[in-house]
């Protein structure tokens, strides 16, 4: 038994590390740790630190809800998101208006939709893909992945609609 578990554990490992070519941005296997610049050196902090409350500033965008208008597993690509929005809004010392990179994107273009995902991979494939992240406005949050027909295409990357009308990808 101990052989069969270490030849899975084995076969799992070296599998593990390839790309699935139907998840662009997927990334199997153990994380690539060495890629350290500079150690941090130890401070001493604050006993609380609140981002939406420093200085009377609020550096947090929206909280949004995976599972409206229906139910999609993709807190991944939510949190994944949503901490790259906060990140903007902190480099732009929360000027207005908020950035808020579009989710969407992300369950039709990275792992596997509202089947689940990793956080790791949206920062992966924004450091790769990053011409392609967009804005909520753009592409707006329909709880459709790639799983269900909502593919990685222009459409979905950004589009602009009007009420009663046909919907566009801008120039």
């Amino acid at each position: 038994m101990k052989y069969f578990a270490a030849a899975c554990l084995l076969a799992t490992t070296v599998m593990s590390r390839r790309v699935n070519p139907d998840a662009p941005g997927h990334i199997r296997g153990p994380r690539n740790t060495k890629k350290v610049l500079k150690e941090l050196t130890p401070v001493d902090a604050p006993d609380s630190w609140e981002w939406s409350n420093v200085e009377g500033t609020n550096y947090l965008t929206n909280i949004r809800n995976q599972h409206i208008p229906t139910y999609c597993g993709a807190c991944w690509a939510f949190s994944a998101t949503s901490a790259l929005s906060d990140r903007i809004k902190i480099a732009r010392n929360a000027a207005w208006p908020d950035i808020n990179i579009s989710p969407q994107m992300m369950i039709s273009c990275v792992d596997n939709g509202c089947r689940g995902g990793d956080a790791y991979n949206v920062f992966e494939w924004a450091a790769t893909e990053g011409q392609y992240l967009t804005d909520e406005t753009c592409s707006i949050y329909m709880a459709k992945g790639r799983d269900m027909g909502a593919t990685c295409s222009a459409m979905n990357k950004c589009r602009n609609c009007s009420p009663g009308e046909a919907c566009f990808v801008p120039d």
